[in-house]
């Protein structure tokens, strides 16, 4: 099952939770969320800083 998740960047700070991804796309552009999308089709985790 492909799950999007999403934090706010308050939630992010109350935690020292590391995380382990395969891509990391750095910039919410459309260019951004277009790489995001396209990694998560290809069975990656990803995180969209």
């Amino acid at each position: 099952m492909n799950t999007l998740r999403y934090f706010f960047d308050d939630k992010i700070a109350e935690t020292n939770e590391k995380i382990s991804v395969d891509v990391c796309v750095y910039g919410g552009t459309a260019a951004g969320l277009i790489a995001a999308v396209r990694a998560k089709k290809e069975k990656r985790s990803v995180v969209l800083a």
